[in-house]
């Protein structure tokens, strides 16, 4: 069975089982999202809110999972860092925070590799890389540190960066290449 059967498997039999059932299931979804989740949210709001951040957008995602219409692990995804999206946006105008300050690095990588399970921890050289990434990343100018964050980290395609930025599908490709190139001057 594929990652995207399992996964829409699980969603489809959420929205159709009892409730002593979907709060099962609901803990298998979230295992199959939690990085994800985790690293985006990371990339959207400052480390002070990102615990609330993380669990408004769980609660948003199972409250409103009748409402997803795709098929695959991508659209749910998708429609997962929407809801995050929605969700780090109304903390940031709650709290008044800038859109995507330096990245904390001590703090915010406990949170990114932060296990749903604990038997199960990030090794040394992982951690080690993604140290070394968002060291980068930190050095970086705030709209390529975002653009990169996404399409690298995240996994967004040009797509769906275009959609979010308001941007042509080229547009949002070369300003990957650009920022690229930014970076390799800061190798």
């Amino acid at each position: 069975m594929s990652d995207d059967d399992y996964l829409v498997g699980l969603i489809k039999e959420f929205r159709t089982t009892d409730l002593e059932r979907r709060v099962e299931i609901a803990s298998k979804i979230l295992a199959e999202i939690d990085v994800e989740l985790r690293l985006f949210i990371f990339g959207l709001i400052t480390l002070v809110s990102q615990r609330d951040v993380f669990q408004e957008t769980q609660i948003a995602i199972f409250t409103s999972l009748k409402t997803f219409k795709g098929n695959t692990r991508k659209q749910f995804l998708a429609w997962c860092r929407t809801i995050a999206r929605r969700k780090a946006s109304d903390e940031r105008r709650k709290q008044g925070f800038i859109r995507m300050e330096p990245f904390p690095l001590e703090d915010g990588l406990e949170f990114v590799m932060e296990p749903i399970d604990p038997s199960e921890p990030l090794t040394a050289d992982k951690k080690l890389d993604l140290e070394y990434a968002l060291n980068l990343l930190d050095k970086s100018k705030p709209d390529c540190r975002e653009l990169l964050w996404n399409y690298y980290v995240i996994g967004m395609d040009y797509d769906e960066l275009a959609e979010q930025l308001a941007l042509k599908y080229d547009g949002v490709r070369m300003r990957i290449v650009r920022c690229l190139q930014s970076a390799q001057g800061l190798l």
